[in-house]
């Protein structure tokens, strides 16, 4: 796929698509990618992916394979910005696309332009937690994190 519909395609290396499997029970719906999603093509796979996936075994017992993970756009904003209004408007399609392919009965928002971003979805419960890369900033986020994914139900 070759997206070019906002300016942030004018600064990627690849589309971040979504990864995982469609028969998941959990979605996971970042910001954007940063660096490391950029030159790696997939979602979460830096130092805060590897702290989500650590939070999410502890929590829920889910690993990476049990798992939908998407972003709110697909490319990444230049020095790690917050993706723009338009930006996420003009990747809302791709967002929606994922999240119609995934069948999943929970999703969670990480982050507060994900939380904004999507609010509610077809009358699935949404919860909303902190982007794990605040947490590797501010260390006591990690418990909060840990205490939002607690109170994950999943059927």
């Amino acid at each position: 796929m070759y997206c070019t519909d906002c300016r942030l395609c004018e600064t990627r290396t690849h589309i971040v698509e979504a990864y995982g499997s469609t028969n998941a029970k959990v979605i996971l719906v970042g910001e954007a990618p940063g660096a490391n999603e950029d030159e790696g093509g997939e979602p979460f796979i830096g130092r805060s992916g590897k702290l989500l996936m650590k939070l999410v075994k502890e929590e829920l017992g889910l690993d990476r394979e049990d798992l939908y993970i998407v972003n709110s756009v697909q490319c990444r904003p230049p020095k790690n910005r917050n993706p723009k209004k338009d930006e996420l408007e003009a990747c809302k399609k791709n967002l929606m696309a994922n999240l119609k392919a995934c069948n999943a009965e929970v999703i969670i928002t990480l982050g507060k332009v994900a939380s904004g971003n999507l609010p509610e979805y077809e009358g699935k419960k949404v919860y909303s937690t902190y982007h794990p890369a605040a947490a590797l900033y501010k260390g006591s986020l990690v418990e909060k994190i840990r205490e939002d994914l607690k109170s994950v139900v999943i059927n």
